[in-house]
């Protein structure tokens, strides 16, 4: 993923990820150090993340989107109520055009070590977490280690914290990759 990003980008750029995102790009901001001015990670996954579990939750999401979507759409209501009501038609779409074999069989063969791709990075790296109680993805020791390696920043959100707390975390990142190098 992080090739096709090198194929996509030209020059050096601020980089921002979310979850899967935030992967991608510390492994580009680890292979190609001279391309990455800034990084933003926005609530990356621990290690120790259970991904046959996201995965067997992305079939699920993805056939409950299409076979019952009010049901979906008032779970994910429920979940964020403070989502604008086009992040949940959003959420809804893009689950329903989801290709949810594929995804699911590749979130399983992933691997990756949070710290190790953390580690390898050169750039100027901002971490944006939401809180481990309203289901960041980045928990435990992992994330103790991930705060003290890199700037971080808490936000009282779940892991989307760009929908959770949009003012904040624009806010967030704005000041992060305003300053100069």
């Amino acid at each position: 993923l992080a090739v096709d990003v090198r194929e996509t980008v030209d020059g050096r750029v601020d980089l921002v990820g979310h979850s899967l995102g935030a992967l991608v790009g510390l492994g580009f901001a680890g292979a190609y150090p001279k391309g990455v001015r800034r990084l933003v990670l926005e609530d990356p996954p621990s290690t120790d993340v259970r991904l046959d579990m996201v995965a067997d939750d992305v079939l699920a999401s993805v056939a409950r989107a299409r076979d019952e979507p009010e049901r979906f759409r008032a779970e994910v209501r429920a979940e964020n109520p403070t989502w604008p009501e086009e992040d949940v038609e959003n959420e809804l779409l893009g689950h329903q055009e989801c290709e949810a074999e594929p995804v699911s069989a590749l979130i399983r063969r992933f691997r990756f070590d949070l710290l190790e791709l953390l580690a390898a990075v050169r750039s100027p790296t901002l971490l944006v977490a939401g809180r481990e109680e309203r289901e960041s993805r980045l928990t435990g020791e992992v994330r103790a280690a991930a705060f003290r390696a890199v700037e971080a920043v808490e936000h009282d959100a779940g892991h989307v914290v760009h929908r959770d707390d949009f003012d904040g975390y624009v806010r967030t990142v704005a000041e992060f990759i305003d300053r100069s190098d």
